[in-house]
């Protein structure tokens, strides 16, 4: 290993911790260690720092091209949860004003980053983690909080058009479940 550069000492000694070169836990396809099937988190910010979801404010989670889990958390009317599969809606096509979101009031983008990473991953037959949350409709939503419930695989991506006179065009995702669950 080289020495350190006499700024590299200045910074360590100002408190600054040290880089390091280990691996940042959520930036991988699969499992995430000590986070097993069904554990619970009480916010988005503890599934940021458990590494199964690292975007805290983001329905998909995506970094270097490809996708790594998503939360469903009813923000989009079109997502439909069956508990072993999933109709997921990918991302965009809203404006966020004063952090309420509107409904859909554009087109939304293949081309965007969260969209093309999903794809990828479905090209490539990544899995994806899948996170739950409480504001979810349906069956399968936790009580409170956010629930991990494991790996998914996208099976089909394909354009769907709004039901309203508007007619936008969504990127829709289906998943299938990877394992048995528990429920």
């Amino acid at each position: 290993m080289a020495p350190l550069t006499s700024s590299q000492k200045e910074h360590q000694s100002l408190g600054h911790p040290k880089k390091s070169t280990a691996p940042i836990p959520g930036y991988k396809h699969g499992h995430i260690t000590r986070v097993p099937v069904g554990t619970l988190f009480n916010s988005r910010s503890a599934c940021s720092e458990s590494g199964v979801h690292r975007a805290p404010c983001q329905g998909i989670f995506h970094r270097y091209g490809s996708a790594y889990a998503i939360c469903l958390n009813g923000e989009y009317e079109n997502d439909i949860d069956n508990g072993l599969t999933i109709s997921y809606t990918g991302a965009g096509g809203r404006i966020n004003l004063f952090g309420k979101q509107k409904e859909v009031c554009m087109n939304q983008d293949w081309k965007s980053a969260p969209n093309r990473a999903l794809l990828h991953a479905y090209r490539d037959r990544k899995p994806i983690r899948v996170i739950r949350g409480f504001k979810l409709n349906g069956a399968y939503a936790p009580k409170q909080g956010y629930r991990y419930d494991g790996l998914y695989r996208i099976y089909k991506v394909y354009t769907k058009v709004t039901n309203d006179s508007k007619k936008h065009r969504l990127c829709m995702y289906e998943l299938q479940v990877c394992h048995q669950h528990p429920w």
